[in-house]
């Protein structure tokens, strides 16, 4: 279990790596240290983190899909 968790936790810096090299775009990112917390946070909250983070994406998803209309990548109820 924990491996897989280390690697999750890898490919996240790698993810916040790539956010800091365009900060015009995404603005400030967090640093090492929050992240390191953040991964740690959700890896001990399991199940239910998972659950929580899933209703968040479907929320943003909807909020911003929603103007999108026909163009929207759910188009057709499905994401491509």
């Amino acid at each position: 279990m924990w491996r897989s968790r280390w690697r999750w936790a890898g490919a996240a810096w790698r993810d916040v790596a790539m956010l800091r090299a365009e900060p015009a775009v995404f603005g400030p990112v967090a640093s090492d240290p929050t992240v390191s917390r953040l991964v740690d946070t959700l890896a001990a909250g399991g199940t239910r983190a998972l659950t929580a983070l899933r209703a968040a994406r479907a929320n943003v998803r909807e909020h911003v899909w929603k103007p999108a209309g026909d163009a929207a990548p759910d188009t057709g109820g499905q994401v491509s």
